[in-house]
Formats: C-alpha cells, sequence, structure tokens
C-alpha cells in the first residue's frame, strides 16, 4: 500500500502536449503566470494485493489438481484530479500585449477555485457562467480568475486478476490467468469546456478512461 502527497507548481506547463484551451495567455508577469501545473496530483493512493484460496489445496487427486492452488491478486489506485484554468477567448486586450486572450473576473468569491468538474449530470451548475464576467479596460492581473484552479475528475480504478498453475512434469507448468481491467467499468472524466466566451462552458463531453477489458492467457514455464 503507498500513499503520495505531492504538489507542483511552475508557470506554464499548459504549452505541451498536456495544455488544453490556455496557451499563449501568460504575459510577462510572474504572479500572473505561477500557479499549479498541469501535471500536479495531490493524492495518490496504490493497494495492491494477493490472495490464495483455500480450498483443495492438501488433496492430491483430478479435484485438487483443478479447484486447488487458485489465486486473486488485486490493484486498487485512487488519484486526484489534474487542474484545469478558466480562458476566456472574447475578450479584449485589456493589457496591450498584443493578445486578446484571457481570464475572466469572477465576481462571486465562492467560485474563484477549487471546485473539481467530475459529473456531466451537474458541472454546469457546479461552475456556472453567471459567475463570471468579461475583463473590461481597468482590469488588472489581480482581477483575472488564478491559473489551474480547478480540477478535474481524478482516477478511481480496480484490475483484477485470477491465476493458477499447472504442474505437468518435473521442471514444467503451464500458468492460466484470466484478467479483468477496471473491472467496475468506472469512467473517468476529461478537461470540460474551459472557455467561458463558449455556449457549452463547463460542458463534460470527453472521456479519459479505459473502458472494462478482459483477456486471458497461457503461459508455459520451465
Amino acid at each position: 500500500m503507498t500513499y503520495t502527497f505531492s504538489k507542483d507548481i511552475d508557470e506554464g506547463s499548459e504549452a505541451t502536449f498536456v495544455g488544453t484551451g490556455d496557451i499563449n495567455i501568460f504575459p510577462p508577469n510572474e504572479r500572473y503566470k505561477k500557479g499549479l501545473s498541469r501535471m500536479d496530483n495531490r493524492h495518490r493512493f496504490t493497494l495492491v494485493g494477493t490472495y490464495a484460496f483455500p480450498w483443495f489445496q492438501n488433496r492430491h487427486d483430478v479435484v485438487g489438481a483443478v479447484l486447488g492452488g487458485w489465486q486473486i491478486s488485486a490493484v486498487g489506485r485512487l488519484a486526484s484530479g489534474s487542474p484545469f484554468t478558466i480562458v476566456d477567448s472574447g475578450t479584449v486586450d485589456v493589457d496591450f500585449d498584443g493578445v486578446g486572450n484571457a481570464r475572466p473576473v469572477v465576481v462571486d468569491p465562492a467560485y474563484s477555485g477549487g471546485w473539481h468538474v467530475s459529473y456531466p449530470g451537474d458541472s454546469q451548475q457546479k461552475v456556472p457562467k453567471s459567475a463570471f464576467r468579461h475583463p473590461q479596460y481597468g482590469d488588472t492581473y489581480a482581477d483575472f480568475i488564478g491559473r489551474n484552479t480547478y480540477y478535474t475528475d481524478g482516477v478511481k480504478n480496480v484490475d483484477l486478476g485470477l491465476y493458477k498453475t499447472f504442474e505437468i512434469a518435473r521442471g514444467y507448468a503451464v500458468m492460466f490467468r484470466v484478467d479483468a481491467f477496471n473491472v467496475f467499468n468506472q469512467v473517468t472524466w476529461w478537461y470540460p469546456d474551459n472557455n467561458f466566451n463558449s455556449p457549452t462552458f463547463m460542458k463534460l463531453t470527453a472521456t479519459n478512461y479505459t473502458p472494462r477489458t478482459l483477456q486471458a492467457g497461457v503461459r508455459f514455464l520451465y
């Protein structure tokens, strides 16, 4: 069992392949740029276990050979979602840096950050559009919403494996294994529409997970 607590801060990890919607809107202001990294994962928990079924372990007949000695293994993973920034593609160039894109101004302090957008049924109500407005001439960097102050859906995943080794001769064996990845078919949602100027602002439409996958395999051991 492992648990990791971490915090990653930078000034622009969005300018990589993991960015979404907020590239090239960082003027030369250190306080405006600095924030949580897009690669920040605050909490990560992993649990790994194996259990040997006690059934028919001491039987040396056909029943024991077929039904005895089976084992099950499990890997459970829980992880925080990734931070993202709310941006505004419809604003004017209020800071005269040659780039029109910026972040909106929050008008309701309750929505200034910390919300996890992780379910399409309430994502647009959880962070409503009415809580923000377009920047205007006269606004300063301090008025804009912070960088990477909202979070995507986190990872909740369990993998299971069932396996047994059959001895076929001295020094030779065959392992039969069945694996189920994401056994509960837990859906993980991707980034929402983070553009305040979009009619689908905060709507979740894409996923970031692998659906339940089953596989069976045979391994020859010698």
